[in-house]
């Protein structure tokens, strides 16, 4: 049983830029000092990090996993990453995944520049060490929600596979794994993922209410591009946190 936490921004707990948590807005980040209480956490439980190529492996062939194995993803590839979550991770031996908007990452205005990217260079040096740099479409458009715009066949290769083209001209790494923005998707947009792609991680964003089990993980019977993320923000206390990973202790 892997969890995969997804974050999208870690900010500096005095960081002006962020936002104010709301109950009923949508958060997309995490302070540093909640991000290193989380880690530390992580580590004093013995838990190790995994890539999404060895969830893959682990899925498709059986390879075997860490004995505690978390994955660790951030989505939008946002500069606050590389400045506070990498040294914490470094510091406790994890790695993490991110979720590449390649034209963020190539210094393009598409509305979601508030926050400063993470370009090319900082991805390479990511990569170094030792991180995984993956796919989240060119420009975040939307599947399977209520907002995502107009699109058509062309329209959805190009955010596809030229995501992952991209990643692959520019870092040299093979981008086989998708993230969904919003951790959305829909049946059209699955079957094009399938094309390309080895793996595809939706997220959950809330605690799933009875009888349904409050988290979902993935197991080795999870469809490799129906994998769930549960997305960690700064409205979840610690002990919300704790209870995250609760559910992937073995019966006692």
């Amino acid at each position: 049983m892997v969890p995969i936490l997804v974050y999208h921004r870690v900010h500096a707990d005095d960081d002006p830029t962020m936002p104010e948590v709301g109950p009923d807005t949508y958060c997309g980040h995490v302070t540093v000092s909640q991000f290193l209480r989380q880690m530390d956490f992580l580590a004093g439980e013995g838990y190790r990090t995994v890539s999404h190529d060895q969830v893959a492996d682990w899925l498709q062939d059986g390879t075997e996993l860490p004995v505690r194995p978390v994955a660790i993803d951030f989505d939008d590839n946002r500069f606050n990453v590389l400045e506070n979550a990498f040294p914490i991770m470094r510091d406790y031996g994890f790695t993490g995944t991110v979720f590449v908007i390649t034209e963020l990452a190539s210094g393009v205005e598409i509305g979601m520049n508030q926050y400063p990217a993470l370009e090319w260079d900082d991805l390479a040096g990511l990569i170094e060490a030792g991180w995984g740099i993956e796919a989240h479409t060119k420009t975040h458009v939307t599947f399977g929600s209520s907002y995502a715009p107009p699109r058509d066949e062309e329209h959805m290769i190009d955010e596809l596979a030229g995501a992952q083209a991209v990643i692959r001209e520019k870092l040299g790494v093979t981008a086989d794994h998708f993230a969904y923005p919003t951790g959305t998707s829909d049946e059209e947009a699955e079957r094009w993922v399938r094309k390309f792609y080895r793996t595809a991680r939706l997220w959950q964003e809330e605690r799933r209410l009875p009888p349904a089990d409050p988290y979902e993980y993935v197991t080795g019977q999870t469809d490799a591009y129906r994998l769930n993320g549960i997305n960690i923000n700064a409205r979840l206390s610690f002990d919300d946190f704790r209870a995250v990973l609760d559910g992937t202790k073995p019966p006692a």
